[in-house]
This record gives structure tokens, C-alpha cells and sequence, in this order.
């Protein structure tokens, strides 16, 4: 025999004496096998089997053709879908467990926007749920100069649960549902009544072309999500600050400038977590509002707010420096990667209770570990993020002051008062719509809040676009109201 045939030989005898060892060894277990070509029989396949959903997927044509493009032509979009998913999926399942509605509806704002909480369309539609400013005011949504609560993840999310269960009401079918949330519910009647039906499939051809795809594109956002990994689309996943967020409650005024130069956050970021307040300002408000930010800088918000309380002494401790527009410096520095191994005999059966465990969810561990089945098992790893440290508040270091007890003290020149302050009338300044006062001596915000009922201190830095307490030398022209 040839050396060369030989060597062939003794390598495929090698190979087959040894593999049954690396058939049942552990790294290859667990992991999610990627098919090379589309296959319309395989994923027709996938979709049949998520037929368990309380809105269940079928083997439609159009359907199939909106897969295909998903895995095929529209990957970029694909792994935006699904990188952005990690945002908004957890908080639209805790919506839909509190009204009771399927888990599967989820996926529609991926039909609607994409999971652009921006997203507008050409009709005027806005946010990831897509309302427009009429539906959006009938189900509680306001629009001020500040702020549109269309494009608030977490209140048109709410605003979205309750539309659903009154066109579930109104139908008593999922599928009829979905094309009235498309339509409008005098739409799909009308279409009930001409096709003699109240079946989505038999009065299709009677609903606007758009409506007429819109279940099947459901299905297929639904199918991309349930099963992307399959296809080798790998998550694009947003900065780490914008997936590992908590929300806040403010119900003072605060400007995005001030939340930055608190955190050290850039204003993009605060802006992408905080697509509802178009004026880049949370105005006050006795409710409150919600307020996105990472994790990791919320300690440091809760410290300023905490100071500025009446009864703190020193309500202003904040150091304010350069604000960074854009990009924050060295953001994913702030996180750490961890792997966790699941280890045999383990109580952990579910992604559910290892989310549980490693203080995520299972949305976060689904696109950090694409390649992994959702089944636990011995041997697997799981990688995750958490942060490095918190951020706290840097409150001022004042130089220290040398006592001189000889030497009397007085106010510095600039606060000292030839008088007692005056309570001047606010006059309309003509073309700025703002009422104003002309000091006649130096003076702080909260010496000018006190003296006009209805005016706050946070009004007047909004307004005059200050943080903290200057002082505002005489003759200056202060706005106190807008009118």
C-alpha cells in the first residue's frame, strides 16, 4: 500500500474508533445547530410546531416570503430586530402578564416600528407601538411642548395592552385583533359583514392590502425572534448602558444637561433611553415621570435628588463640568464579563430561574448566548454582564478657609445688599413670551422663587437656562413666567 493511501487509512480508522467519544461529550451539547441554506420545508416546519401560541402561526405563503427576506436579503435589519429586543421584550411581558394577554404579542411593535421607539410613519404614526396622536390621546397618551407619550417605551407599552383587550373584546379572535389594531375595528367589521365571516382567513380578501398582510407578517416577526439563532443571525446589540437600565421616578423639572453632567452620561444616551421628552427637559409634574438610565449611574441620580430636598442644607452639592453630546467615553469599560457553568445534579431547569439568578432576564441571556438552546444543560455556558461600580455623586471640595478670629466677616461683595429686596412686578418683554424682571440687586434663584406664588426654583433655572444657584448680578433680566 502507499504511504499516502495508508495514512488516509489509518486517519478514517482513527476517526471512526473515536467517535462515539465526542459524540456524547460535553461542549457540543446544548448548542443550537445552524442550518447553511434557507429552507422553506424546515422553517414551514418551525412554524407549524409554534402552533402551541395562544395566536397560532400557520403555513402561509406570505409568511414564508417575509421569513425568507428576513434570513436572507434583510439580515442587517434582522440583527437590529433582535439586538434591540433586549430593550423592550421584558418590559412587554411584564404588561402582558398584568392584562392577561398572550406572551405572543410581544412581537407586534417588531411588525409596527421595528423596535425604533422613534419610528414615525408617513401617516404620522409614532413609537414602537405606533400610535396615532388621536388613538394615542383616547387611550390616556398627552403631548405637550415637553413631552409625547407616544414614544414613551413604557406608557404607550400600557396604552397598547389596553387597545388590545378592548379589540379582543370586541372580536373574540386574535387574528381579527390584529388586523383591527392595523385597520381599525369598523374596517374589519365591514369586512365581516361583506364576506359573511368571522373568520380572518375568509373575509382576508375583503381588508385593505395592507391588513391583508399584516397577520402574516406577524407570524413571521414572531417566527424570526423564536428562531433567529437557527439561521446564524447574531444579535446587534445596543451599548451595554442602554441594555442593563433601571427607571426612576421624577416629579421635578430637570433638563437632560443636568442628568449628564450628574452622571457623566452623554445626552445621546439619555436621549435613546428617553425618547418621550422631545424638548430634552422632564418637566414638573405632581404624578411624576419616568426616567430610563443605566444601572450603573442610578445611585448617583437618587444622591441628587435626595440632596435637593427642602430640608437639605445643601440642596445644590454638585459639581457641573463639560457634558458629552455624544458617544460616552469608555462606556463598556464600565461592565464586566462573566461566565456562568451549569453544573450537573443543578435545581435550575428553566432560563427563567437562571435569569433569576444571575440578576438579568431571559431575553438578555437569549442574545448574549445566540448559539446556546434554551434547555439547560450540564456542562453549558452562559456568558453575562453586570457592572463594574456604581457611580456615585461627586459633591464640590471646597479649598479649605483659614479663620482669622481678629478679622470680623462679612458677605462678599458680590451678595452684599445696600437694601431690602425689592418685589418687583413681572413685565412682558415684547417677541419672547416670557414675563421678565430687571433686578435692582444682586440675587439667587431661590430668593426670587419665594416672592411670586407658583414659581419653583426648578421653573426658573428651566427658563433661564442655569444649573444651580448663581447669583444674578443687578440689572439683570430674569424670566419668571411664560405667558
Amino acid at each position: 500500500m502507499e504511504p499516502s493511501c495508508l495514512r488516509k487509512f489509518l486517519s478514517l480508522l482513527l476517526f471512526f474508533v473515536f467517535l462515539p467519544f465526542f459524540s456524547h461529550s460535553t461542549p457540543w451539547e446544548g448548542l443550537i445547530e445552524v442550518e447553511a441554506e434557507f429552507s422553506e420545508a424546515a422553517v414551514a416546519q418551525r412554524l407549524e410546531a409554534m402552533s402551541t401560541m395562544a395566536i397560532r402561526p400557520r403555513r402561509d405563503p406570505v409568511a414564508l416570503s417575509y421569513i425568507r427576506n428576513y434570513v436572507t436579503r434583510s439580515r442587517r435589519s434582522a440583527e437590529l430586530i433582535i439586538g434591540r429586543s433586549v430593550l423592550y421584550f421584558p418590559m412587554f411581558e411584564e404588561y402582558l402578564e398584568k392584562y392577561k394577554l398572550p406572551k405572543e404579542l410581544k412581537y407586534l411593535p417588531v411588525v409596527e416600528s421595528a423596535l425604533n421607539p422613534r419610528a414615525v410613519s408617513r401617516a404620522g404614526a409614532g413609537g414602537l407601538w405606533q400610535f396615532m396622536p388621536g388613538t394615542g390621546r383616547l387611550e390616556g397618551l398627552n403631548a405637550t411642548r415637553y413631552i409625547d407619550e407616544r414614544f414613551d417605551p413604557a406608557k404607550s407599552t400600557n396604552a397598547a395592552m389596553r387597545h388590545l383587550t378592548r379589540l379582543y373584546d370586541m372580536f373574540g379572535d386574535w387574528e381579527l385583533s390584529l388586523a383591527a389594531y392595523n385597520s381599525g375595528s369598523g374596517t374589519v367589521t365591514r369586512a365581516m359583514k361583506r364576506g359573511r365571516s368571522q373568520n380572518y382567513w375568509k373575509i382576508q380578501r375583503f381588508l385593505p392590502r395592507e391588513t391583508r398582510n399584516y397577520v402574516p407578517a406577524f407570524y413571521a416577526a414572531a417566527y424570526l425572534c423564536e428562531h433567529f439563532a437557527v439561521h446564524g443571525i447574531t444579535p446587534n446589540l445596543p451599548d451595554l448602558d442602554l441594555q442593563i437600565n433601571q427607571s426612576i421616578k421624577i416629579y421635578n423639572g430637570i433638563s437632560f444637561y443636568e442628568i449628564a453632567a450628574i452622571t457623566g452620561l452623554s445626552i445621546e444616551t439619555i436621549e435613546t433611553l428617553n425618547p418621550a421628552y422631545i424638548a430634552g427637559y422632564i418637566p414638573e409634574n405632581p404624578d411624576g415621570y419616568f426616567l430610563y438610565l443605566p444601572r450603573r449611574v442610578v445611585p448617583a441620580i437618587m444622591e441628587y435628588l435626595a440632596a435637593k430636598l427642602p430640608d437639605n442644607s445643601d440642596p445644590e452639592p454638585v459639581m457641573a463640568g463639560p457634558v458629552a453630546l455624544s458617544n460616552t467615553p469608555q462606556a463598556e469599560s464600565w461592565y464586566l464579563e462573566h461566565i456562568y457553568t451549569v453544573e450537573p445534579g443543578e435545581e435550575l431547569t428553566h432560563l427563567n430561574h437562571l435569569a433569576a439568578r444571575l440578576k438579568c432576564t431571559p431575553q438578555h441571556l437569549r442574545v448574549w448566548n445566540p448559539g446556546n438552546t434554551p434547555q439547560l444543560v450540564p456542562g453549558q455556558q452562559w456568558k453575562y454582564y453586570g457592572p463594574k461600580a456604581w457611580k456615585r455623586m461627586e459633591t464640590k471640595k471646597l479649598a479649605p478657609v483659614e479663620v482669622i478670629a481678629t478679622l470680623p466677616t462679612r458677605l462678599p461683595e458680590a451678595l452684599s445688599y445696600a437694601s431690602p429686596l425689592q418685589t418687583l412686578e413681572p413685565e412682558a418683554i415684547p417677541g419672547t413670551g416670557y414675563l421678565c424682571v430687571k433686578l435692582t440687586q444682586p440675587e439667587r434663584l431661590p430668593d426670587i422663587a419665594k416672592r411670586y406664588e407658583g414659581v419653583t426654583i426648578d421653573n426658573l433655572r428651566r427658563l433661564n437656562r442655569v444649573m444651580g444657584n448663581p447669583v444674578f448680578k443687578q440689572g439683570h433680566l430674569v424670566r419668571i413666567r411664560e405667558f
